[in-house]
C-alpha cells in the first residue's frame, strides 16, 4: 500500500482512487487477523458467535438479536434502533467487482 495514501491528519478532500495492491495487502491483514481469532478461540475451547457485517447491514434487528441469543439474554421484543448507517456506494461495488476479476 503506497504509505502516503493515508493521511492522519484529517478527512481525504481528493477523489478516491482504485489502489489493487493496497486492497490486497488490507485483505491480507484481515486474513491474518482473522487467522489469529480463529486459533485464540480454537485454544481455548470457544464457539465464537459470528457476524458478518452484510448481515448485520441487511438486519440490523435480528443480528442484534442473535447477538442477545448468543449470550443468553433476552432477545423478544428487544426495539433495535442503529445509529449508523451503511456507508457503501456504487463506487464500492464497482471496485469489489475490478478486484474480483483480478483474482
Amino acid at each position: 500500500m503506497d504509505p502516503e495514501a493515508v493521511d492522519a491528519s484529517g478527512p481525504s478532500t481528493g477523489e478516491p482512487r482504485y489502489d489493487p495492491d493496497g486492497i490486497d495487502e488490507l485483505l491480507r491483514t484481515i486474513a491474518e487477523h482473522q487467522g489469529a481469532w480463529d486459533a485464540w478461540f480454537a485454544r481455548h475451547g470457544i464457539t465464537p458467535h459470528r457476524v458478518r457485517y452484510e448481515d448485520l447491514a441487511a438486519d440490523p434487528g435480528g443480528v442484534t438479536r442473535g447477538v442477545l441469543d448468543a449470550l443468553g439474554l433476552p432477545s423478544a421484543g428487544v426495539p433495535v434502533r442503529p445509529r449508523h448507517s451503511r456507508q457503501a456506494d456504487e463506487i464500492n461495488a464497482e471496485w469489489i467487482a475490478r478486484h474480483r476479476v483480478r483474482a
